[in-house]
């Protein structure tokens, strides 16, 4: 059980610094809204919880994460998309 709780949090503490990292790059840094950095934390903790104990993830939990998974990719998606071309003027 200690083996399992370690590997949980040097997961965690990863996920944390990939948090921080994506957090300075594209949220204070860069073009996206604060909320999605504080998704992907809550994403991560879930997923590291779901992973790493032996406890079962509530289902209202996984609808939950599964919805704000679906709104990330949603955002990332519109950011990385090409902008279309902008109307030439004669």
């Amino acid at each position: 059980m200690d083996d399992v709780r370690s590997g949980w949090r040097g997961q965690a503490q990863k996920a944390q610094r990939d948090d921080l990292e994506f957090g300075r790059r594209f949220v204070k840094e860069g073009p996206l809204d604060a909320s999605l950095g504080a998704t992907l934390a809550r994403l991560e903790n879930l997923r590291n919880f779901a992973d790493y104990t032996l406890e079962e993830t509530p289902a209202e939990k996984a609808q939950v994460a599964l919805v704000s998974a679906e709104k990330f990719v949603d955002a990332i998606q519109t950011y990385i998309s090409p902008s279309p071309p902008s109307p030439a003027h004669s």
